[in-house]
């Protein structure tokens, strides 16, 4: 049976970035890229997936700026040393992961969570899949055939947790954000509201899909009973334009974009380059489990399907 892992690449990176420790043979920082390779040979062999894509973006979409300038600016300054650094160990991991089996998508304009969006609901609607993130957004695409992974916490995301963890409806997931905001991504939301209280105020939410004119019934509904419901309805254009920068439901990204993942995904033959690989890794020294991820390897080559 097929099992796709689908991995938000600068999620991940970035993870690895502040929380692995390691240098080059010439001395130099390479946290992000060992700590990445390192990592995803530990996520092919407790997952066993058949299929492995990663997915990288270039940044926020025009799209989404365009309704919202703010959207996904950084709440510091990073140092222009750190980001060129960074930019070459990005360019440096998926130059030495070319020589795997694993698939990678880079389509500009494109953010990691589209791409995943896209793959989950349209190429592979029917089939098992682990989406590796430390991006809460993306719960909104867990069903019975998604469920999420988080690297920070190690652990899986799922309806049942998701419903335990923030009693909400997984594929309420956006609205539950529109209302209270998202801060990884510069939305705001409605002071005072947080997903408990959102689930007490609208408990439909909870239990089955909703929309967001049930929430503004809901407010108009109620707006003598509280006033957190009046803030609502009085903020609702704010809340849909949240929704509109959060979620993932109704596919943003164009028919331009859609046709280069289709064939990236196409023209993707799945090969092994086990000297390539050796060579790389030999040329960088990392200080990686290097035993582990060829092994990773060699069990995604010989385990994996046709995309």
């Amino acid at each position: 049976m097929s099992k796709f892992l689908f991995i938000d690449g600068m999620s991940v990176f970035m993870q690895m970035w502040h929380s692995f420790s390691c240098c080059d043979h010439n001395g130099k920082q390479s946290n992000g890229v060992g700590g990445f390779l390192n990592i995803i040979g530990n996520f092919i062999e407790d997952i066993k997936p058949t299929n492995v894509i990663i997915c990288w973006e270039t940044g926020p979409s025009n799209y989404r700026r365009n309704i919202d300038a703010n959207y996904k600016k950084s709440r510091f300054k990073r140092a222009k040393d750190d980001l060129a650094e960074r930019t070459v160990q990005i360019a440096k991991t998926i130059k030495i992961l070319k020589d795997t089996p694993i698939c990678q998508i880079y389509v500009n304009d494109c953010e990691s969570a589209d791409a995943i969006s896209y793959l989950c609901n349209k190429l592979y609607p029917d089939k098992q899949k682990i989406i590796i993130s430390t991006n809460k957004n993306l719960y909104q695409l867990v069903d019975n055939n998604v469920s999420c992974y988080c690297p920070i916490r190690r652990v899986y995301i799922t309806e049942e947790s998701i419903r335990n963890n923030f009693r909400i409806f997984s594929k309420n997931f956006a609205i539950a954000n529109s209302l209270c905001g998202d801060i990884s991504t510069n939305v705001k939301g409605i002071k005072g509201l947080g997903f408990i209280r959102i689930s007490k105020m609208f408990p439909a939410i909870q239990c089955r899909k909703i929309n967001l004119n049930d929430i503004f019934t809901a407010s108009k509904n109620m707006l003598l009973v509280n006033k957190l419901y009046n803030k609502v309805f009085m903020n609702f254009t704010i809340i849909e334009n949240n929704w509109k920068l959060i979620q993932l439901e109704n596919q943003i990204i164009d028919i331009e974009q859609t046709n280069q993942i289709d064939n990236i995904i196409q023209q993707h033959i799945g090969d092994f380059q086990h000297q390539n690989l050796l060579f790389s890794l030999a040329k960088t020294q990392l200080p990686i489990n290097h035993e582990k991820l060829i092994e990773s390897m060699f069990y995604l080559f010989e385990n994996g399907t046709q995309l």
